[in-house]
């Protein structure tokens, strides 16, 4: 049979907002090629797809969704054309090396196709893409994503008819992407990864880290703000180390790093919060975790009495938080507050309470008493007199505040967010995604002092055991990364974080998952990504460690996470219930509603209102929680 020109293509994305970024770069070159995108894959010429290799149940989806296509053309005179691309295709691909070298090819005839992935040469590049063949025979060739510029030259070379112009398209990077939604744009800003993390197989897909220069992004965000863009997403693999390979001379890793090796205080070591060092002994913090799970009944009263002022105030408390040689009651970094609260032994211990409170003034800190009977007889009074001290406190702070003598150092990410924020018009930037060992806090203040910057993050945890965190090769403790949740939530108590999490990874123990569970729990993650570790061919965990964790195992493991998750999300959730909040309307969910998400990212569902359409911000009351998902009402239209 012979092979019509393709005059349609349908493109099937599978895994994060870095593919579907990348899928949009192929819909632009395919459609400035003339080629028409279907959303049916039946009625497509061209079948790509965009595929993730974190899990092994994304390979499996993939080759599901072509053996369901293939029974669909089973007594079909057109069998599409089967493209791959994304993180299962491995190291070469075919572009550069490959069309350069026609004389090499090897046609393999399936219906009038030539397979050109297959090069017979004893110079070829090692192909891992030759595993997939090995699966199906239905796959007729593969790319890169970095080699989507090649995509018509590739088509051109299989059909034996010219596919698309001459003009010759830009790099990766510079190929621009197609917006598909006119309110959201996702924004490539850098690739590759350097860290190598045991179980990753990116850094072996992706290659090395490679960003766009800051201009390139800058006038890009203007291009789309300009067509009535109202939020973006800046990707990447990693995108706080934005830029490290170009400033490597302004890159001051024992400067910028988050938690800093200095000398220890006492028998402990510090902690980094926004004034400064806390010193601390590190014994007390398991005490100070036992005493957070068995609060007294006035602890409790004055607990959940600030909760309700930190929505008001955005002045948030720690529960027993190690100071020194002690366990404060209550502590607010922001306000540099201490609250305790005593019980009938005061009485006996006051010298002591005295000495206390002294030691803790030396550190710049405020301390008030107040006693377990007022809470419980006088809680008027008391709470007034909390207030208060707060009002004091926000005035000294004000006061005291030194005015900076010389510019910070700031690392080329934040220098980005900065120039982003100057852009008008503009109301909505996240980032994704992002590793705890690269966050530095001028990233991290960037979400209160950049406009536009939604108080939401993303990045990756993996484990709560330090351990399991080095077996990984993460380059990050479970304390480093508790630091950096505490000091958002200090600053906002609202603020959304979410993670990602493995299971049964090779050699887990039982004290291991205990210690996630611990993470889960303590750091009350707003959403999270729980997978169930699989090994990936060409990783270090793979070839180094066994699989030994059971399938039965990993399956018992992840069902006590996520139930963890769902009353984590569901609490976090239900802070936002009687609250003004502006949504994003993103689409219908088939059931007469509108959804859109929150700037803290919560997805809201609202009733349906044929005057609201898909793009508009709009101010909506939270009136319920159902399940996942919060319910709202309609307020008004924003501006």
């Amino acid at each position: 049979m012979k092979l019509i020109k393709p005059q349609t293509f349908y493109i099937k994305t599978f895994g994060c907002a870095m593919n579907y970024a990348d899928s949009e770069k192929v819909n632009m070159i395919l459609m400035s090629a003339w080629l028409r995108k279907v959303v049916d894959p039946t009625k497509a010429d061209v079948v790509i797809l965009n595929t993730c290799s974190v899990r092994q149940k994304g390979e499996d989806k993939v080759f599901g969704f072509m053996r369901e296509l293939e029974k669909f053309h089973k007594w079909s005179d057109k069998i599409p054309l089967f493209g791959v691309t994304g993180c299962m295709v491995r190291k070469s691909g075919i572009a550069r090396k490959h069309l350069k070298r026609l004389k090499d090819i090897e046609d393999i005839k399936r219906s009038g196709v030539q397979k050109i992935t297959r090069v017979d040469s004893s110079d070829a590049l090692e192909n891992y893409d030759d595993e997939l063949f090995l699966r199906t025979q239905l796959i007729d060739f593969t790319f890169r994503i970095e080699e989507v510029s090649y995509l018509t030259q590739i088509l051109t070379r299989i059909c034996g008819e010219h596919i698309g112009n001459d003009a010759k398209f830009n790099e990766y990077l510079q190929v621009k992407q197609l917006q598909e939604n006119p309110a959201s744009a996702n924004i490539i800003i850098q690739t590759g990864c350097d860290n190598f993390c045991s179980f990753c197989i990116v850094p072996y897909t992706r290659g090395r880290e490679i960003s766009r220069s800051q201009d390139e992004i800058v006038q890009e965000v203007k291009r789309v703000v300009s067509e009535w863009t109202k939020e973006i997403t800046l990707l990447g693999q990693n995108v706080n180390s934005y830029g490290k390979e170009t400033k490597k001379k302004l890159w001051n890793e024992e400067e910028m790093r988050w938690v800093q090796n200095i000398a220890s205080f006492g028998k402990g070591g510090a902690e980094v919060w926004g004034g400064g060092f806390l010193p601390f002994r590190a014994d007390l913090k398991e005490k100070a975790r036992e005493l957070r799970k068995n609060m007294t009944g006035p602890e409790k009263k004055i607990w959940y009495e600030m909760l309700s002022w930190d929505k008001l105030s955005g002045y948030h408390f720690l529960r027993q938080k190690p100071i020194l040689d002690y366990i404060v009651d209550f502590y607010c970094d922001k306000l540099q507050l201490i609250i305790e609260i005593d019980g009938q032994s005061h009485d006996q211990t006051q010298e002591y309470d005295q000495k206390r409170s002294e030691e803790l003034s030396t550190l710049g800190l405020r301390v008030i008493r107040i006693m377990n009977d007022d809470v419980m007889k006088n809680s008027d009074w008391v709470y007034n007199h909390i207030l208060q001290v707060i009002q004091e406190q926000q005035s000294s702070a004000l006061q005291a505040a030194p005015l900076e003598k010389e510019p910070r150092f700031t690392t080329p990410f934040r220098d980005l967010l900065d120039a982003l924020g100057e852009i008008g018009w503009l109301d909505r930037i996240r980032f994704t995604s992002s590793n705890p060992h690269d966050m530095t806090k001028d990233i991290l203040d960037a979400h209160f002092e950049v406009p536009w910057m939604c108080p939401y993050l993303h990045f990756a945890l993996q484990s709560g055991s330090n351990s399991m965190l080095k077996r990984m090769n993460r380059k990050h403790t479970y304390e480093d990364f508790k630091t950096q949740v505490d000091y958002l939530r200090s600053r906002d108590p609202l603020f959304s974080i979410s993670t990602d999490i493995i299971v049964g990874f090779p050699w887990e123990t039982e004290e291991e998952f205990q210690a996630t569970i611990r993470a889960m729990q303590e750091c009350q993650f707003d959403f999270a990504y729980i997978a169930r570790y699989s090994p990936r061919s060409g990783t270090r965990a793979t070839d180094s460690m066994e699989d030994d964790i059971s399938a039965e195992e990993k399956a018992r493991r992840w069902s006590i996470l996520n139930d963890i998750l769902r009353e984590t999300v569901a609490n976090r959730s239900r802070l936002l219930i009687g609250r003004e909040e502006e949504i994003l309307i993103s689409g219908e969910d088939g059931d007469g509603n509108l959804s859109g998400r929150t700037r803290n990212f919560k997805e809201v569902y609202i009733p349906y209102d044929q005057n609201i359409k898909k793009g508009d911000l709009v101010k909506v009351k939270i009136v319920d929680l159902d399940g996942w998902v919060l319910r709202g009402e309609k307020v008004t239209w924003c501006k």
